[in-house]
């Protein structure tokens, strides 16, 4: 019996004497997939048409169900487990973040390598809320390591980049505080549960990091179309779609907020400034973390293109602002979090104001985005002829290097800055 003033843990019915890790495994696997294919068949109706979730609102209890049919959990799921022999299907997870072979957590984890990258990523991730205090075992920080961990053995190729922990901290709360942000007291949370919310973090996780499988596409039913985000393309090294985000993003400035791109001009602020602090991290960087799951109700059903009308609206928010402000001052306003945050409430109200004047006022389609794609590969294409002949004439603020940080370049800093090293 617990003593007296002592918070008692609340039971699950697989943590009872006899019950072994392996039984939890099995049974959180199975859970998974049974709901999943629930969530399917639940979200298929109601969100299908073309920017559903930003016109309906969606439910915090619904909420993970929604995501993980919009990103394709199911799917992603499946492909991944199929290349195993068919041995600890159900513990991937736990293999990969290596808690089959002892206990996880934070302080496992080495100093150097991707370790200590994770390790010191971790101890920054949004270290403000209560989730993620420190020196709590068994707490927030703990539970992200894992899910950091086990991400970069399961995917060898994308590895660890700096950001993934931002999207994979605040998913991890949203499993845990059942679909919302809100940061009250929590009740205590049993070991059962803290699993299954890392479980289901590592898998949305990873499908948002993949694009969706050329035969996933070709049994749908109407025209095939895939609207998830594909960030590995993002994370990993090389960042293959960086230049095209940016140049999408770029040409879509010019197109809806003529004023402010030629102001950027003028003073010299490249694009790929907002797309190191914005899109890596799914402006987990940019907003009050409380706003994050209604914006990502619309970026994980309607990939790229709700991206960048809500970064349009955004900078729409500010414009007037912004033209007033030098190179440095600009750059230093579109990191401010609360700044950007008080003015976006003064414009539009609320985060479900922002999200209504991202459908509303800008127009961005799949239709206008593959065009941007094309013009890009010529363009590419142009600006390596002019490179092999040594006429490069590129004018300021149009340089594609991308501004991100580094961990030796934060490490003193309680909270990351996105912007802070040209690599």
């Amino acid at each position: 019996m617990a003593p007296s003033g002592e918070a008692v843990q609340p039971r699950h019915p697989l943590e009872v004497p006899g019950i072994t890790a392996r039984t939890i495994v099995s049974y959180l696997y199975l859970e998974e997939i049974c709901s999943v294919r629930a969530a399917s068949r639940g979200c298929s109706y109601q969100y299908e048409s073309i920017g559903g979730a930003a016109r309906c609102r969606v439910r915090a209890a619904s909420r993970e169900r929604f995501w993980a049919h919009a990103v394709q959990v199911e799917g992603n799921r499946r492909r991944r487990l199929a290349r195993l022999d068919g041995t600890g299907v159900g513990g991937y997870f736990e293999s990969c973040a290596g808690l089959d072979r002892g206990r996880g957590g934070l302080a496992r984890l080495g100093d150097k390598g991707v370790e200590g990258e994770i390790k010191r990523d971790v101890r920054r991730t949004f270290a403000s809320r209560s989730f993620f205090a420190p020196d709590v075992a068994g707490g927030g920080q703990d539970l992200l390591a894992d899910v950091l961990v086990a991400l970069a053995k399961a995917n060898a190729e994308t590895s660890y980049c700096q950001g993934m922990n931002l999207v994979a901290g605040a998913l991890l709360e949203v499993h845990v505080r059942g679909g919302t942000l809100d940061d009250v007291p929590l009740e205590p949370t049993n070991g059962v549960l803290k699993r299954r919310a890392q479980r289901r973090t590592f898998w949305l996780v990873a499908a948002l990091a993949d694009g969706a499988h050329p035969a996933e596409l070709g049994r749908r039913r109407r025209k095939a179309r895939d609207n998830r985000l594909e960030l590995s393309e993002l994370w990993r090294p090389g960042m293959p779609q960086l230049k095209l985000r940016v140049f999408q993003f770029d040409r879509l400035v010019s197109a809806h907020l003529p004023r402010l791109r030629a102001h950027f001009r003028d003073i010299g602020l490249a694009p790929d400034v907002l797309a190191s602090q914005w899109f890596f991290t799914v402006f987990a960087y940019v907003v009050p973390i409380a706003w994050l799951p209604r914006l990502w109700d619309a970026c994980f059903h309607d990939g790229w293109k709700a991206v960048y009308r809500l970064s349009l609206a955004l900078l729409s928010a500010a414009v007037d602002e912004l033209c007033r402000m030098s190179l440095d001052a600009a750059g230093k306003y579109l990191r401010d979090r609360d700044g950007l945050a008080t003015k976006v409430l003064a414009t539009f109200g609320s985060v479900e104001g922002l999200v209504a004047a991202s459908c509303g006022e800008f127009k961005v389609s799949r239709k206008t985005l593959g065009g941007l794609a094309e013009q890009f590969g010529f363009a590419l294409l142009e600006e390596r002829c002019v490179l092999s002949r040594g006429e490069s004439d590129q004018p300021p603020g149009e340089s594609w290097l991308c501004l991100l940080y580094t961990s030796d370049a934060a490490d003193d800093t309680p909270c990351v800055d996105l912007g802070g090293r040209r690599i």
